[in-house]
């Protein structure tokens, strides 16, 4: 690629990683700390199909110019956990500081139905 009087290379590389949880069961629900450095939350899918959570992002996350080179990265991550027949879907919450996305997961207490014998 021509730019200007100068030949310009580019390059782009995509990285795959898994990153790391940290996984607390509360008395009311379940705490789910990743690390997730350098990530807005703009960039950061949450979503649930059939009691599956999954976190997940495919976003440029770094670009280098200079007269001679470009530079292109794209850092692509999931994360997945089988949420517990009790979680209140509805209700989980979920927060980003300091490159670490917070989750909260409240369980809903399991209804027990008696059933009287005639």
């Amino acid at each position: 690629m021509q730019h200007g009087n100068h030949q310009v290379r580019a390059s782009k590389s995509i990285i795959k990683f898994r990153p790391l949880a940290n996984i607390s069961q509360l008395s009311n629900g379940w705490h789910i700390d990743i690390a997730l450095p350098g990530y807005d939350k703009e960039n950061i899918n949450i979503d649930i199909m059939d009691r599956n959570l999954r976190i997940s992002n495919a976003a440029n996350q770094n670009n280098e110019e200079s007269t001679t080179d470009v530079i292109s990265r794209i850092s692509l991550f999931e994360r997945s956990f089988h949420l517990p027949k009790n979680a209140n879907e509805k209700e989980i919450k979920a927060s980003l500081l300091n490159g670490i996305l917070h989750l909260f997961i409240p369980v809903q207490e399991e209804k027990i139905t008696k059933i009287n014998i005639q």
